[in-house]
């Protein structure tokens, strides 16, 4: 089973604690929603918001190559969101993505995503403006352990 197998089966049932197993103790995971978190106390707290903000939420497994030292994979998600977030409760969320995993000891050690957030802003819907404050801003916030 890849890693990403291991980590969307525990991401889609909710599983806070076997998401984070799939990562090394000091791994780094880049969102492009939610910044840069490191760690596995720092994983633990972004899956935790992720799971209050996402009323439903569902990673499709599309394809995959893999490695030893690295996975890549092609994905779709899906994200029903909560009222957590009340301005964009209820909207649902669709992307397609590529992920990449840094892989040692057959954990992530580092994660990083690719996906257009433009069409996921418009979709949690974003006024026009708003729009191309948060596009134009660049780098995402990193938080750690």
């Amino acid at each position: 089973m890849t890693i990403f197998e291991r980590f969307s089966e525990a991401f889609n049932r909710r599983d806070i604690e076997d998401i984070v197993a799939c990562f090394t103790e000091d791994a780094t995971y880049g969102d492009l929603f939610y910044g840069e978190w490191v760690g596995h106390e720092g994983l633990r707290k972004l899956f935790g918001r992720m799971m209050e903000e996402g009323a439903e939420v569902r990673w499709t497994l599309d394809n995959v190559a893999s490695s030893p030292a690295l996975e890549m994979t092609e994905w779709t998600f899906r994200l029903v969101v909560s009222d957590a977030v009340p301005r964009s409760a209820g909207r649902i969320v669709s992307l397609r993505g590529v992920s990449v995993f840094e892989l040692r000891d057959g954990l992530c050690s580092a994660y990083r995503e690719y996906f257009d957030r433009g069409v996921a802003y418009v979709q949690l819907g974003l006024d026009p403006s708003a729009l191309h404050h948060v596009l134009s801003r660049g780098s995402v916030a990193s938080h750690g352990a």
